[in-house]
């Protein structure tokens, strides 16, 4: 008899831990379908916090006709210390911000078409988020439920496709109709600055 019980209840477990499986892969599939989809307006903002101190970027990401996608953005940056010819030069203030457009041709692997202003500092996929990708084994904490997902972040590097390294990795998602609506990630990295990529959402018509 207590063999027959402990039969039934592996294989009780069994399903659930399948149920499970089947649940998480669901949830990773469409998360990263509305991640990879295709939207008239993105904006980013991030924030860096420096010991109190937050620099503030902000980019936008709006389809235009002929395919086309126009980028705007602003970014700061900390001024610099010139130390040469026998001198040194302080900057006049201490922060920089950075500005520029550009438009990119989507059918054209996003191609700049025109730019003015100053270098965009990040990648474009980045913009619109379209290097993420979700994958339930690099997360705990995991909420998924009327909407809304939100997780810790175990490899912010495999998160986000890129090579940034951090700790306290979380992200936030909430999302309607198989479309994205906001996005929030968070790190500390490895400056112990404290990073916030904001990003909201509209689907096309």
């Amino acid at each position: 008899m207590k063999n027959k019980r402990f039969t039934v209840l592996v294989a009780l477990l069994l399903v659930l831990t399948c149920f499970a499986l089947c649940a998480c892969n669901k949830t990773d599939r469409n998360l990263n379908k509305m991640v990879k989809k295709s939207y008239d307006y993105v904006s980013l903002t991030v924030t860096t916090d420096i010991e109190g101190v937050i620099l503030t970027s902000v980019y936008t990401a709006t389809k235009t006709e002929n395919n086309q996608t126009q980028i705007r953005f602003s970014y700061q940056t900390f001024n610099t210390i010139d130390v040469g010819n026998g001198g040194i030069t302080l900057p006049e203030g201490r922060i920089t911000t950075h500005r520029g457009t550009l438009t990119v041709d989507v059918s054209r692997n996003n191609a700049i078409v025109k730019s003015s202003g100053d270098e965009l500092n990040i990648n474009l996929k980045e913009v619109t988020a379209k290097n993420i990708k979700f994958n339930s084994k690099n997360f705990t904490d995991i909420q998924d439920n009327d909407g809304f997902f939100s997780a810790k972040i175990n490899d912010l590097s495999a998160f986000t496709g890129t090579s940034v390294k951090g700790s306290e990795g979380s992200v936030s998602v909430r999302y309607s109709d198989n479309s994205l609506i906001s996005m929030v990630i968070s790190y500390v990295n490895e400056q112990g600055s404290v990073i916030t990529a904001n990003y909201s959402y509209q689907s096309e018509d």
